[in-house]
């Protein structure tokens, strides 16, 4: 039987004996894409696979830009189809008038570097070798990025398969492929990655593409009332609204869907509503035990997510079970620093400052002081200015018997102070911080005498060049 791995059956399947094994051939590749008001997009999205396509199909639903008018100056081949509120009747449109053994069906705003485009073809050949089955559909990693070219999420998906008559696409929105025969199989590569911007903020700006989908899927439900996949998918596009009123429905429909089991290919899906109901339930103790039956179910079924691990040990260290807690989050470091996110992190990648500092709470239940300062020097390299890191941290050391010189060079050491370097308003800035730190724990009714040394050092630390620099100015009173 072919590993469905990525995508699941259409209820009303052709035939099964609809195909059978087509005799090897050189592959060719036919690029396809459907494409509305794509101008600022469409260039590189033909660049990128022109020297390796027999052919580059644009499907054009609409446009009132020049997507049109650049795509066929750079001999890309462009039909027309009229929008019909259906995405994968347009794909299905492409494929149709594409000659290739085999097709690209990137979106217009995902591209591949040179490099990874000439890995393709030998990539698609050799998937075809590998297994007694053919390899019908070959996924890809594409990354998601920002505004800033940060990533926000890593995903797996089919964008390269045979342009055979049973795989096609289905759905009116979130179209995905459909296999309808078992006679072949589907692969995964990691050695090409597209770069997608379509989830960028300035993508999402005008609200039309939300607005769109949300259209869509509510016709879809419409249909498909029972349609837990539909649920799921208007579950996420709710969410991206950030209205309150969207909040709520959506999490309405990420209840169901996280208790429900799900065909593999939308797996993703409930470890998103798991997820979004850990978020949604964090932070109050009205909901803390919703937040902890969530992690528990969202860990146990996804114990290799990261995000799902990394959420299980904050909601067991808030609930004081410390130790287990702490391997959760050890755990949660690891996949961290191995970069080992490819279950589509989306809150431990953005929340590494939180880490540290759930890290150092642990370490501070456990009264581990060499992990009390490993972490709150992590925490200090991201955020120096961490009024309630640094008095802390102070304190610990000198608490503990750390003498004064070596606190003081520590403190150097993180915030690059040494003698002799120009004055800059950041370097005034850090011992002025440290000053007013020293200060506070001098000031507390628990500070240790030693309080006293540091705070002198640090004001020692002031050269005359400093004083120029400040003369005049306002900051002076804080030395």
């Amino acid at each position: 039987m072919a590993n469905k791995s990525a995508f699941r059956r259409s209820a009303k399947a052709l035939p099964r004996n609809a195909s059978k094994p087509l005799p090897r051939r050189a592959v060719t590749l036919s690029q396809c894409m459907i494409v509305k008001n794509e101008e600022a997009n469409i260039k590189a999205a033909l660049d990128w696979a022109r020297d390796i396509c027999i052919e580059q199909i644009v499907v054009d639903t609409g446009s009132t830009d020049r997507t049109v008018e650049i795509a066929e100056s750079l001999g890309a081949k462009v039909l027309h189809f009229d929008w019909c509120d259906d995405f994968a009747k347009a794909k299905n449109f492409a494929i149709d008038a594409a000659s290739g053994t085999w097709i690209s069906f990137f979106d217009a705003d995902e591209t591949l570097t040179p490099a990874d485009a000439a890995k393709v073809i030998p990539l698609i050949e050799k998937a075809g070798r590998d297994t007694n089955y053919k390899c019908a559909v070959l996924n890809t990693q594409i990354i998601d990025l920002n505004d800033k070219g940060d990533i926000i999420i890593t995903r797996v998906i089919g964008r390269l398969f045979r342009n055979i008559p049973d795989i096609r696409y289905i759905g009116r929105v979130h179209e995905h492929i459909n296999i309808n025969t078992d006679m072949y199989d589907i692969k995964t590569t990691y050695e090409i990655t597209a770069r997608h911007t379509g989830y960028s903020e300035s993508a999402y700006a005008d609200g039309s593409k939300i607005e769109r989908n949300l259209k869509l899927l509510r016709l879809d439900l419409a249909e498909k009332p029972d349609d837990i996949i539909v649920k799921a998918y208007l579950m996420e596009s709710l969410l991206v609204t950030k209205k309150p009123e969207d909040t709520a429905e959506a999490i309405i429909y990420a209840r169901e869907v996280a208790v429900t089991p799900l065909p593999y290919d939308y797996e993703k899906l409930r470890r998103s509503a798991i997820i979004t109901l850990c978020i949604e339930y964090s932070g109050s103790e009205e909901t803390e035990d919703d937040a902890l039956y969530y992690s528990k179910l969202g860990y146990e079924l996804y114990p290799e997510c990261a995000d799902l691990v990394y959420l299980r040990g904050v909601f067991l260290l808030l609930s004081d079970a410390t130790a287990e807690a702490q391997k959760l989050l050890n755990k949660a470091e690891d996949m961290l620093r191995a970069d080992t996110l490819a279950t589509e992190s989306v809150v431990l990648v953005k929340d590494v400052f939180k880490l540290f500092f759930y890290q150092m709470q642990c370490a501070q239940k456990l009264n581990d002081l060499p992990r009390i300062m490993h972490y709150a020097t992590l925490m200090l390299r991201q955020d120096k200015y961490q009024k309630g890191i640094i008095r802390p941290y102070m304190h610990t050391l000198l608490s503990t018997g750390t003498g004064v010189t070596e606190v003081l060079e520590l403190l150097m050491k993180l915030y690059g102070i040494a003698p002799g370097l120009p004055v800059t308003q950041e370097s005034l800035r850090d011992k002025l911080f440290l000053i007013a730190a020293a200060k506070d724990i001098t000031g507390n009714p628990q500070a240790v005498p030693e309080s006293s040394d540091l705070l002198k050092a640090l004001r020692d630390l002031i050269s005359a060049e400093d004083l120029a620099y400040l003369k005049g100015g306002d900051n002076e009173s804080e030395i």
